[in-house]
């Protein structure tokens, strides 16, 4: 998961201007800037440049969607599942009488029901989890190895009867953070 954390002290005058700036609807953009091919000398330095010259190229950017978190959970749920599955099947064998042949296909259709269950509490579950989570996190999932500069970009929505030249308006907030991912740290 990552956050954004805005400063609302930086653009205010006392506090109760930062508790009217902290009502405020705000939308965030994320992306993931793929910077492994772009040479950076200094990460402190050029890590945004890096980033802003890597996203030029629409085949390095990536926006993750706001369920990206959810679909891994559930399939990170059902994949454990599955194991427990394997390990727990009952062995059917051609010499087995009728009883044991019931009781072990009773034992399936349990299974079966269990896992079942399973799945729907993983959905449940992860979509109540990404309904509850403030609107300023995001997961976001890597599936190959490499340098990537994680930016989000967060706009105050601007709302009410003013034309939008007698607006207040503040300017976008941009948050990156660079990211490595070895080849031996991603998740199965």
């Amino acid at each position: 998961n990552f956050d954004m954390i805005l400063d609302w002290d930086a653009i205010t005058f006392g506090l109760s201007n930062e508790v009217w700036a902290r009502l405020q609807y705000i939308s965030y953009y994320w992306q993931v800037v793929d910077v492994s091919g772009t040479p950076i000398k200094d990460a402190t330095k050029d890590a945004r440049a890096g980033a802003r010259d890597a996203s030029k190229d629409e085949n390095n950017l990536r926006h993750p969607g706001a369920f990206e978190g959810v679909r891994a959970k559930v399939y990170r749920d059902m994949q454990n599942e599955s194991e427990g599955l394997k390990e727990d099947r009952p062995d059917f064998s051609a010499t087995d009488s009728p009883v044991e042949w019931a009781g072990k296909a009773a034992v399936l259709a349990v299974e079966g029901v269990s896992s079942a269950w399973t799945g729907i509490k993983s959905v449940v579950s992860a979509w109540v989890t990404k309904m509850l989570e403030p609107e300023n996190r995001q997961d976001i999932r890597f599936e190959n190895p490499g340098q990537f500069v994680i930016r989000v970009l967060a706009n105050p929505i601007e709302m009410g009867d003013k034309p939008a030249d007698q607006r207040t308006h503040r300017a976008t907030s941009i948050a990156a953070f660079p990211v490595r991912v070895l080849a031996g740290t991603l998740p199965r």
